[in-house]
């Protein structure tokens, strides 16, 4: 993926600070003054729009529209455009009250079918929608498996307007963290979709915007330029007057080096050497993640069908070494499916490094010494934000199975679209899979597993429990029943847990407001709040 750079300019009026962002400050006219923040962004695609794609979006996408909740600094849910929901007594039906006096950029009013709209394009199939899994099988919206699936019109889909501020979602069945799920609940324009089709999110001419900023300017491959949004009246505090993506190939770490840019995301070798000569002019951020990395496996065919072979690899790695020697601060060794520090982590689950014990399970899968062990090639993305430590770790894993069980596998880096498809199609037998958390709560992690999930790997006993715990409201009975299919996960190594992902910036003095939260690689919707010392 490619990297770019963002530059964030708002505007001072003479004398008296109206967006408390920039550096470097110039005069433009008479009295006014304009000041300059500039940094890396590492989201690109081609639709600034989440109800036609996740994966493969334009960065700065949350700052054009208005979700129906938001993630604090804090990791805790706040209204976005929603400002209060409830559940019925059947626990099926939630109703979301949304806020008044919500307008789409053009002054329109912003209702409650606009995010009906929303929820309908991503559910219809001709939309190519790739994140419906997640409604279907997380969050089982009524009729979204068989919309998705043409059996039936979006118009059946379970998300219905009340009237213009209120919504209701009805399930399959019962959905506690359905608020938290409603991150991904994003209005569509009343019109713009039918009119231009997917390109309505392509260019400015063609779009609304219900966020604190609109597109004002999009030059492909070249930059994208935002401005505050006048029509807008929701939560959100736009500290910059205009935003500026720079979507030229940049390298970051040496145009922060040269002032160009005011932070950057460092790779094993940049944060090694920014400890040891830290620009004068410079502060560093440590952010831990939920973020992740887990070796999986097309697990249909052999040689991954085995849980011998899977279990193998797993004890075969050391987590340790990786992330101390190879990762270098960039890193936590991980080896279960919910990282620390996120709500549900249990800390004595827990798999050791054993070669001798790797080494037999090999043998009785019938590669002794690795012979026999068809050739296997390792893909991993070209996902700007992960690229600098999943390739060193990957050249690691390669090393550790070579050595301590005998099998040569190649190494090889895919655009983010093939990889996608590699994995999704079955193509890929072997790979690393950055999973980065989408909402806060433990069944983000555990629906990855299941059927209808992302991964292959299938066990009936730990689809019962994590069914039954994706649908209680019972909190204790959740977490027992999580912690029992944790525990069968990691036994039959339905992936191999590695590490989670520790960002480390390099950033300016001018910024004092740089956050630390793990939410800060969901989207660049904090990039519109940064403030500077003045």
């Amino acid at each position: 993926m490619v990297k770019s750079r963002l530059l964030i300019a708002s505007s001072l009026l003479a004398g008296s600070l109206v967006a408390l962002a920039g550096c470097g400050a110039t005069t433009t006219g008479a009295g006014a003054t304009t000041n300059t923040i500039t940094g890396p962004i590492t989201q690109m695609g081609t639709y600034m729009d989440w109800t036609k794609t996740v994966y493969s979006r334009m960065g700065g996408s949350s700052l054009v529209q208005e979700p129906l909740v938001t993630l604090s600094p804090a990791n805790q849910i706040e209204p976005g455009a929603a400002t209060s929901w409830s559940v019925s007594k059947n626990k099926l039906v939630w109703t979301f009250h949304l806020r008044k006096g919500l307008t789409w950029s053009n002054g329109a009013p912003l209702v409650a079918v606009d995010y009906v709209d929303g929820f309908q394009r991503s559910a219809n199939p001709a939309t190519g929608y790739d994140f419906g899994w997640f409604w279907g099988t997380v969050v089982h919206i009524k009729n979204w498996n068989k919309i998705a699936k043409g059996q039936l019109p979006a118009t059946d889909l379970g998300v219905k307007a009340v009237n213009a501020d209120t919504l209701q979602i009805t399930t399959d069945v019962p959905v506690p963290f359905m608020p938290l799920a409603m991150v991904y609940g994003w209005p569509i324009p009343p019109g713009e979709v039918s009119k231009y089709g997917a390109a309505w999110a392509t260019h400015p001419s063609t779009m609304l915007f219900s966020g604190p900023y609109i597109v004002k300017k999009w030059v492909v491959n070249q930059y994208i330029e935002f401005a505050k949004n006048p029509h807008y009246r929701g939560p959100a505090k736009a500290t910059t007057n205009t935003i500026t993506l720079d979507l030229t190939n940049e390298d970051d770490y040496n145009s922060f080096l040269t002032g160009q840019v005011d932070w950057t995301l460092l790779n094993p070798g940049q944060y090694r050497e920014a400890k040891h000569h830290l620009p004068s002019n410079s502060h560093l951020v440590s952010v831990p993640q939920w973020w992740i990395n887990m070796l999986g496996f097309n697990q249909n065919s052999k040689p991954f069908n085995s849980q011998k072979v899977r279990r193998a690899f797993m004890l075969a790695i050391n987590r340790k070494n990786l992330v101390t020697n190879v990762l270098k601060g960039l890193a936590t060794p991980d080896s279960s499916v919910v990282p620390k520090g996120f709500p549900g982590y249990d800390p004595n689950i827990h798999e050791p490094y054993n070669v001798a014990e790797a080494k037999k399970l090999l043998a009785e899968a019938g590669y002794p010494g690795g012979n026999g062990f068809p050739s296997e090639t390792l893909l991993i993305r070209n996902e700007a934000a992960t690229i600098g430590t999943t390739l060193p770790a990957a050249e690691y894993i390669q090393a550790q199975l070579k050595s301590n069980l005998g099998i040569t596998i190649q190494v090889k880096v895919l655009d983010m679209p093939t990889w996608i498809s590699d994995v999704n199609s079955g193509k890929a037998q072997m790979f690393i899979r950055p999973y980065n958390f989408d909402y806060v709560d433990p069944s983000d992690w555990y629906s990855l597993f299941l059927p209808t999930g992302v991964m292959t790997w299938n066990n009936s006993q730990y689809n019962t429990l994590v069914n039954e715990a994706n649908t209680s409201f019972n909190t204790k009975a959740r977490a027992a029943e999580y912690n029992k299919a944790a525990q069968i996960l990691n036994q039959q190594a339905g992936a191999v847990f590695l590490w989670t992902n520790q960002l480390k910036y390099l950033v300016s003095n001018k910024i004092k407001n740089f956050p630390n939260s793990p939410s800060i690689s969901l989207d660049s919707a904090w990039i519109g709040q940064l403030h500077v010392k003045p």
